[in-house]
């Protein structure tokens, strides 16, 4: 490459490079783009794809793989052969970009559209050598996953829609982090779990979508599980009061309500109160406990059925729901069909700020679709001709953030404020995720470092807490039952079932006791002190720590 491209690739610690043609010319016939290669090529290959066919799934122990896409689109998966700690990443490939893979790389294409690529070929690629010469099979991609990346990559942004989507951080093909096992001997479906960056907008997102159904129709998640987050709801309650004159006569709806932890104490103080929660155990619970909840996704059905019974509302309420879903459009505009004209919605979404400022990579998970700035969900309302008027900094999640949004533009100075903030951070520069995603490498290599220190020094060692956020981080550090064989958990939902594909065995407080660890190591580090604190006189010997110790 002389210089022409945007990067050096040989450089770059990169599986792949991908890049657009370069000095383009254009007139009234069409346009010309350029390729800039410094590597010879002796053979020019025309390959024809249709939707859902898959290439590769091999590697060039000494030849670069180079290919131009002049019709279609595809998603490319990658892992770097040469480094035993390496991960499975994946990247959009689109019309008229160049893709080069260095030797070593294990590749495979998988074509969401009809496609033609040129692959331009530096050596011999003899057919009748194939696997003892330039090129030998390797099964990154079954039929499972390639069928998945058809069906679920997201390949737009979720704010302005380009397609112009970087990838910043791959955590390889993760299970779903709240579908539990029953036993060692299941193995968890995985998927890619991978973080992107829109060029034109700065939002960070997911590139695969489960499946809402498998994700949420059996959740294990209990939010009244914590004491701080019954008080979090509980005081809210009251401070929503205060603020919007809410009174007997009002009616609050809370999209995604989990197991009622906000109904509650709304109702406690004479406000009605509906819940809308797919989750069908969590419905059921919550209704047995009179708290009145719909069993369904938020759409436009349910908003009919709730006007009809009790006309339009003052409040709705989504919790972390713009986290987890990918129709945030249709939620948004269904729920502005619900409120009165001057109602509000109010959401709480983790702020992508402290997630970089803290390094707090494993709240990245298949039920977290998007993560947001302010700046990115102002941008988002705007379009929808909404106005996010205030906002609160909240603690939940190792920092959130509270929108107030209305129909009414009456903009808080504080959201300008802090949309400064989030710029001086260089939350609109790819940078600054390139930087973010080395430190997760360099914590990673840290803690699991500590870890075999401990073990290897003899102590005992129990983790505490099976979060969400534990799948992340355990699987991507690669952790499993040889290092540490329990985790303590005080969600009786999840006791006895094992985090998925480590076989760490989730245990009640009683069989932990027994056990007597010398060292037990939060996973839910969000509740860190409060675990300590509530569990030191039961284990008086016992060193409490973090996982990853530079918190």
């Amino acid at each position: 490459m002389n210089g022409k491209m945007e990067n050096n690739f040989e450089n770059l610690e990169l599986n792949e490079f991908i890049d657009a043609g370069k000095d383009p010319f254009i007139d009234d016939r069409g346009a010309i783009l350029n390729y800039y290669l410094d590597n010879k090529v002796n053979q020019v290959g025309l390959i024809d794809s249709k939707r859902g066919t898959v290439r590769g799934n091999h590697y060039h122990p000494e030849q670069l793989q180079t290919c131009i896409l002049i019709k279609g689109s595809y998603i490319s998966v990658t892992k770097n052969l040469k480094d035993d700690n390496a991960v499975v990443e994946s990247r959009l490939v689109k019309e008229g970009e160049i893709s080069i893979i260095k030797p070593n790389i294990a590749h495979t294409m998988v074509f969401i559209e009809d496609s033609v690529f040129i692959n331009l070929v530096d050596g011999e690629r003899e057919h009748e050598n194939y696997g003892e010469t330039h090129t030998f099979p390797i099964k990154i991609v079954d039929n499972f996953l390639a069928e998945n990346i058809v069906e679920c990559y997201k390949d737009d942004c979720r704010v302005c829609n380009s397609r112009n989507l970087i990838l910043i951080h791959s955590f390889g093909l993760s299970p779903l982090a709240n579908n539990l096992v029953e036993n060692k001997k299941n193995k968890a479906t995985t998927y890619p779990l991978e973080l992107n960056y829109c060029k034109d907008c700065n939002n960070i997102q997911l590139n695969v979508v489960v499946d809402p159904t498998i994700l949420f129709d059996k959740y294990l998640y209990t939010s009244s599980t914590s004491q701080s987050f019954v008080s979090h709801f509980e005081e809210l309650a009251s401070d929503l009061i205060k603020e919007f004159n809410l009174d007997k006569e009002s009616v609050v709806v809370d999209i995604g309500s989990n197991d009622g932890i906000f109904l509650k104490p709304l109702i406690e103080r004479n406000i009605k109160s509906i819940g809308v929660e797919p989750a069908t155990n969590l419905a059921k619970d919550a209704n047995k406990n009179n708290l009145e909840t719909i069993n369904s996704y938020f759409d436009k059905e349910v908003v009919e059925s709730i006007i009809q019974k009790y006309g339009n509302v003052d409040v709705v309420t989504a919790f972390n729901v713009f986290a987890h879903s990918d129709k945030l459009k249709e939620i948004a505009n269904d729920a502005f069909s619900l409120l009165k004209e001057d109602g509000v919605f109010i959401i709480e979404v983790q702020s992508l700020a402290e997630m970089v400022e803290k390094n707090l990579f494993d709240n990245v998970y298949h039920e977290h679709v998007n993560y947001w700035s302010l700046t990115n969900l102002v941008h988002f309302f705007e379009k929808l001709n909404l106005y996010v008027n205030n906002f609160q900094k909240v603690q939940t999640h190792g920092g959130s953030l509270r929108l107030f949004i209305s129909k009414e533009n009456k903009i808080n100075v504080s959201v300008s404020e802090y949309i400064k903030y989030e710029e001086e951070l260089g939350l609109n520069k790819l940078e600054t995720f390139f930087t973010f995603s080395n430190k997760v490498v360099e914590q990673k290599n840290l803690a699991v470092e500590n870890l075999i220190s401990l073990k290897e020094s003899g102590k005992k060692i129990i983790f505490y807490g099976a979060p969400a956020k534990a799948t992340t981080l355990l699987n991507y550090y690669g952790i499993n039952s040889e290092l540490v064989e329990f985790t303590i958990e005080d969600n009786p939902l999840k006791v006895g079932k094992y985090i998925p594909n480590t076989n760490i065995e989730i245990i009640d407080k009683e069989r932990a006791i027994k056990l007597k660890p010398d060292v037990i190591i939060v996973l839910a580090w969000n509740f860190y002190e409060v675990i300590k604190n509530q569990n030191s006189d039961v284990f008086p010997n016992t060193e409490f720590l973090k996982l990853n110790q530079s918190d």
